[in-house]
C-alpha cells in the first residue's frame, strides 16, 4: 500500500514539474531582451494575457476545429451497423479520394464524408454525392483535425 501511494505521489509530482516547465508564453517571449534582437514594449490592458491563455487552453482541449462533413447515413437498431458499413463501402468505391468516417454514438451509427472548413468548400462534392446518395446532407462537426482539411 505504501509503495502504491509513493508511486502515485511521485507520478503527480513529476507531472506537475513537467507542466511547470512548459515554454514561456507569447507575452514573455516578446518582452524578453536578447542581445541580437530588438526590444518590444507591450502595452495592454490587465487580463489580456489571462484571456489569451484561456483561449489556448480551450483550443488544446478541443478534439478538433469546427467545420463540415457530409452525412450519408444515421440509424439505430439491429441492422444499423450493417447498413452503416454498407454505406461506407459504397462511399469508398464511388468516391475513393474522399475520407469516410463510420462512428457510433449510442444509439446511432453514422457515416460521414470529407473534411471542410465551410459549406462552400463541400458544395462540389455534395452535389456529386447527391447523385449516388440522394438523402445526404451537410452537418457541422467539431472533430475535424486541421491536417485533414481539404486543400
Amino acid at each position: 500500500m505504501k509503495t502504491l501511494l509513493l508511486t502515485l505521489l511521485l507520478t503527480i509530482a513529476i507531472t506537475c514539474g513537467i507542466q511547470a516547465q512548459t515554454a514561456p508564453d507569447i507575452f514573455q517571449r516578446l518582452s524578453a531582451n536578447t542581445p541580437s534582437e530588438g526590444n518590444v514594449r507591450l502595452v495592454q490592458e490587465n487580463g489580456i494575457a489571462d484571456l489569451v491563455k484561456l483561449h489556448i487552453e480551450q483550443n488544446q482541449s478541443s478534439p478538433g476545429i469546427d467545420g463540415y462533413r457530409i452525412q450519408l447515413f444515421s440509424g439505430s437498431g439491429a441492422s444499423a451497423r450493417k447498413e452503416a458499413e454498407d454505406t461506407k463501402s459504397r462511399l469508398m468505391s464511388a468516391f475513393p479520394d474522399t475520407k469516410a468516417y463510420l462512428t457510433y454514438n449510442a444509439p446511432f451509427w453514422r457515416v460521414r464524408a470529407g473534411d471542410y472548413r465551410n459549406k462552400s468548400e463541400l458544395l462540389h462534392t455534395f452535389q456529386q454525392m447527391r447523385k449516388v446518395f440522394p438523402n445526404c446532407y451537410p452537418v457541422r462537426d467539431n472533430t475535424i483535425r486541421h491536417t485533414d482539411l481539404q486543400q
